[in-house]
């Protein structure tokens, strides 16, 4: 679990250019992580163990969430939340809100609207607790006022992406996106370029 939560973080890393690694760039290592975290899940389902695949799940969607692969996220996401629901491991899945909130309430709405509930209500808790510890670790203040939109907005923003790639991937409106953009310097005082560092 820990092994692909640092591959993760450093893929992130490299992706926001918060990283620096020869000849990689952009979401070019997000994008072949699945390759090293698939064998892992198989083994944690051969050996039943459920948080570890619950984890290594979530991992993975977040991988695929940020490489714009939506649809493999879900398949993931999914399996992840048949597994937590029956012992109410809820805060598994909270941790991942940050990365994947939409997608994440979307599908644990459709099976049990309460779990959400208690998701998000853990999630704010993490997402506090974390902005304390990520932002003195990295000398800056993490926003945690952005919405799940101005969040995700503002994570493709610091992958480099255009107002207008934003746009296509999240299917909103180039306005949206700009006001999105706004907010997030708005409410973090800092601007586009050190918007990873806020997140």
């Amino acid at each position: 679990m820990y092994y692909a939560k640092y591959l993760y973080a450093s893929a992130y890393a490299v992706a926001t250019g918060t990283l620096q690694m020869e000849g990689v760039q952009g979401l070019s290592l997000m994008s072949v992580l699945p390759h090293a975290l698939e064998p892992l899940i198989a083994w944690a389902k051969s050996n039943q163990t459920v948080v570890s695949e619950i984890y290594l799940r979530m991992t993975t969607a977040a991988v695929y969430h940020n490489s714009g692969r939506d649809r493999e996220a879900v398949q993931h996401i999914d399996r992840a939340i048949s597994l937590a629901l029956p012992d109410r491991l809820f805060g598994l899945l909270a941790e991942y809100c940050r990365v994947m909130g939409l997608l994440i309430e979307e599908r644990l709405c459709r099976v049990d609207e309460a779990a959400w509930q208690e998701v998000k209500r853990l999630h704010r808790i993490y997402d506090e607790g974390w902005a304390v510890l990520g932002g003195s670790v990295r000398g800056k203040r993490i926003v945690t006022t952005l919405s799940q939109k101005e969040r995700e907005v503002a994570k493709l923003a610091a992958f480099g992406m255009s107002n207008a790639q934003i746009a296509e991937k999240l299917h909103m409106s180039l306005s949206v996106v700009k006001q999105a953009i706004r907010v997030t310097m708005e409410k973090s005082g800092m601007p586009r370029s050190e918007f990873a560092a806020i997140l």
